[in-house]
Protein backbone atom coordinates (compact mmCIF):
# COMPACT_ATOMS: atom_id res chain seq x y z
CA UNK A 1 0.00 0.00 0.00
CA UNK A 2 1.40 3.49 -0.70
CA UNK A 3 2.65 4.71 2.57
CA UNK A 4 1.30 7.76 4.89
CA UNK A 5 3.81 10.19 3.76
CA UNK A 6 3.66 9.54 0.35
CA UNK A 7 -0.05 9.83 0.35
CA UNK A 8 0.23 12.79 2.68
CA UNK A 9 2.98 14.74 0.31
CA UNK A 10 0.69 14.09 -2.95
CA UNK A 11 -2.48 15.44 -0.92
CA UNK A 12 -0.36 18.32 0.57
CA UNK A 13 1.03 18.69 -3.10
CA UNK A 14 -2.84 19.50 -4.29
CA UNK A 15 -3.65 21.66 -1.53
CA UNK A 16 -5.86 19.37 -0.04
CA UNK A 17 -8.36 19.72 2.74
CA UNK A 18 -7.93 16.52 4.35
CA UNK A 19 -4.99 14.15 5.57
CA UNK A 20 -3.73 11.83 4.43
CA UNK A 21 -5.24 9.05 7.07
CA UNK A 22 -8.75 10.90 7.00
CA UNK A 23 -8.77 10.42 3.06
CA UNK A 24 -8.20 6.51 4.09
CA UNK A 25 -10.69 6.67 6.84
CA UNK A 26 -13.01 7.74 4.25
CA UNK A 27 -12.54 5.70 1.28
CA UNK A 28 -12.78 2.08 4.16
CA UNK A 29 -16.27 3.86 4.71
CA UNK A 30 -17.27 3.96 1.20
CA UNK A 31 -15.74 0.03 0.72
CA UNK A 32 -17.82 -0.88 3.32
CA UNK A 33 -20.98 -0.67 1.04
CA UNK A 34 -19.24 -3.25 -0.76
CA UNK A 35 -19.17 -1.03 -3.78
CA UNK A 36 -16.83 1.01 -5.65
CA UNK A 37 -17.17 4.55 -4.47
CA UNK A 38 -17.78 6.89 -6.81
CA UNK A 39 -14.95 9.37 -7.90
CA UNK A 40 -16.90 12.32 -6.95
CA UNK A 41 -18.00 11.58 -3.60
CA UNK A 42 -13.96 11.12 -2.77
CA UNK A 43 -12.64 14.45 -4.94
CA UNK A 44 -15.25 16.42 -3.38
CA UNK A 45 -14.03 14.91 0.15
CA UNK A 46 -10.57 16.05 -0.78
CA UNK A 47 -11.55 19.80 -1.46
CA UNK A 48 -8.57 20.17 -3.82
CA UNK A 49 -7.66 24.02 -3.43
CA UNK A 50 -5.36 24.16 -6.17
CA UNK A 51 -5.81 24.81 -10.23
CA UNK A 52 -2.99 23.38 -11.47
CA UNK A 53 -4.56 20.09 -12.96
CA UNK A 54 -1.47 17.98 -13.16
CA UNK A 55 -1.63 18.03 -9.12
CA UNK A 56 -4.47 17.54 -9.17
CA UNK A 57 -4.36 14.34 -11.46
CA UNK A 58 -1.14 12.73 -9.67
CA UNK A 59 -3.53 13.45 -6.53
CA UNK A 60 -6.23 11.67 -7.72
CA UNK A 61 -4.02 8.91 -9.15
CA UNK A 62 -2.65 8.13 -5.59
CA UNK A 63 -6.35 7.98 -4.39
CA UNK A 64 -7.21 5.36 -7.18
CA UNK A 65 -4.17 3.21 -6.44
CA UNK A 66 -4.99 3.04 -2.53
CA UNK A 67 -8.58 2.36 -3.24
CA UNK A 68 -7.62 -0.58 -5.44
CA UNK A 69 -4.96 -1.55 -2.78
CA UNK A 70 -7.43 -0.82 0.36
CA UNK A 71 -10.35 -2.60 -1.60
CA UNK A 72 -7.69 -5.40 -2.39
CA UNK A 73 -6.73 -5.80 1.44
CA UNK A 74 -10.38 -5.86 2.34
CA UNK A 75 -11.42 -8.99 0.29
CA UNK A 76 -7.96 -10.66 0.85
CA UNK A 77 -8.45 -13.76 3.33
CA UNK A 78 -5.13 -13.11 4.89
CA UNK A 79 -6.69 -10.27 6.88
CA UNK A 80 -3.72 -7.96 5.77
CA UNK A 81 -6.34 -4.98 6.07
CA UNK A 82 -4.17 -1.61 7.57
CA UNK A 83 -5.32 1.52 8.72
CA UNK A 84 -3.04 4.40 6.50
CA UNK A 85 -1.53 5.72 9.33
CA UNK A 86 1.70 7.45 10.53
CA UNK A 87 4.80 5.06 11.01
CA UNK A 88 5.76 4.03 14.97
CA UNK A 89 8.64 6.58 14.35
CA UNK A 90 6.29 9.50 14.12
CA UNK A 91 5.60 11.13 17.71
CA UNK A 92 2.42 9.43 19.75
CA UNK A 93 0.57 13.01 19.73
CA UNK A 94 0.73 13.13 15.81
CA UNK A 95 -0.07 9.19 15.37
CA UNK A 96 -3.72 9.87 18.00
CA UNK A 97 -4.40 12.85 15.63
CA UNK A 98 -4.02 10.89 12.94
CA UNK A 99 -6.38 7.68 14.43
CA UNK A 100 -9.26 10.44 15.09
CA UNK A 101 -8.91 11.73 11.72
CA UNK A 102 -9.31 8.32 10.04
CA UNK A 103 -12.17 7.46 12.29
CA UNK A 104 -13.66 10.88 11.29
CA UNK A 105 -13.16 10.11 7.86
CA UNK A 106 -14.50 6.70 8.05
CA UNK A 107 -17.66 7.83 9.53
CA UNK A 108 -18.01 10.21 7.05
CA UNK A 109 -17.65 7.63 3.94
CA UNK A 110 -19.73 5.21 6.25
CA UNK A 111 -22.78 8.13 6.30
CA UNK A 112 -22.78 8.65 2.66
CA UNK A 113 -23.34 4.61 2.46
CA UNK A 114 -27.10 4.94 1.25
CA UNK A 115 -27.40 0.94 1.02
CA UNK A 116 -26.25 0.26 4.57
CA UNK A 117 -28.76 -2.09 6.02
CA UNK A 118 -29.42 -0.89 9.69
CA UNK A 119 -30.47 -4.14 10.78
CA UNK A 120 -27.24 -5.82 9.58
CA UNK A 121 -25.29 -4.00 12.33
CA UNK A 122 -25.93 -5.95 15.33
CA UNK A 123 -25.40 -4.41 18.84
CA UNK A 124 -21.74 -4.93 18.70
CA UNK A 125 -21.16 -3.37 15.40
CA UNK A 126 -23.08 -0.31 16.69
CA UNK A 127 -21.65 -0.52 20.19
CA UNK A 128 -17.56 -0.33 17.66
CA UNK A 129 -19.54 2.99 15.37
CA UNK A 130 -20.16 4.60 18.92
CA UNK A 131 -16.19 4.15 19.81
CA UNK A 132 -14.76 5.00 16.56
CA UNK A 133 -16.99 8.36 17.12
CA UNK A 134 -15.35 8.90 20.00
CA UNK A 135 -12.02 8.00 18.91
CA UNK A 136 -12.43 10.15 16.44
CA UNK A 137 -12.84 13.12 19.08
CA UNK A 138 -9.54 12.08 20.41
CA UNK A 139 -6.83 14.04 21.30
CA UNK A 140 -3.62 13.83 23.00
CA UNK A 141 -1.45 15.02 25.96
CA UNK A 142 1.76 14.30 27.14
CA UNK A 143 2.84 11.16 25.85
CA UNK A 144 3.64 8.05 28.87
CA UNK A 145 5.01 5.12 28.23
CA UNK A 146 1.86 3.13 28.43
CA UNK A 147 0.46 5.14 25.70
CA UNK A 148 2.44 3.57 22.85
CA UNK A 149 0.94 -0.21 23.63
CA UNK A 150 -2.69 1.53 24.19
CA UNK A 151 -2.33 3.57 20.56
CA UNK A 152 -1.40 -0.11 19.43
CA UNK A 153 -4.74 -1.45 20.81
CA UNK A 154 -7.39 0.97 20.02
CA UNK A 155 -5.73 0.76 16.15
CA UNK A 156 -6.09 -3.15 16.15
CA UNK A 157 -10.15 -2.62 17.92
CA UNK A 158 -10.65 0.11 14.93
CA UNK A 159 -9.07 -2.46 12.22
CA UNK A 160 -10.90 -5.36 13.41
CA UNK A 161 -14.27 -3.65 13.42
CA UNK A 162 -13.61 -2.41 9.86
CA UNK A 163 -12.71 -6.03 9.06
CA UNK A 164 -16.27 -7.29 10.94
CA UNK A 165 -18.53 -5.01 9.32
CA UNK A 166 -17.34 -5.76 5.75
CA UNK A 167 -17.83 -9.17 6.27
CA UNK A 168 -21.34 -8.63 7.94
CA UNK A 169 -22.11 -6.81 4.75
CA UNK A 170 -20.41 -9.31 2.40
CA UNK A 171 -22.86 -11.93 4.61
CA UNK A 172 -25.69 -10.20 3.86
CA UNK A 173 -24.88 -9.86 0.11
CA UNK A 174 -25.18 -6.76 -1.00
CA UNK A 175 -21.51 -7.01 -3.05
CA UNK A 176 -22.42 -10.25 -6.02
CA UNK A 177 -21.79 -7.41 -8.65
CA UNK A 178 -18.79 -5.71 -7.90
CA UNK A 179 -16.02 -8.63 -7.17
CA UNK A 180 -14.10 -8.06 -9.73
CA UNK A 181 -13.42 -4.59 -10.00
CA UNK A 182 -9.99 -4.04 -10.35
Amino acid sequence: MSGHRDFEAALSTASAAVGAAECHGFLCGQLCSLQIPAEELWQEFLDLRTADEARIEGCHEHVRHLLRETRRQLASEEFDFQLLLPDDDVDIPERVQALAGWCRGFLSGLGLVEDLPARVLGDELQEWLRDVEMIGRAGAGEPDADDEVALMQVTEHVRAGVMLIREELRAYGIDEEQENWQ
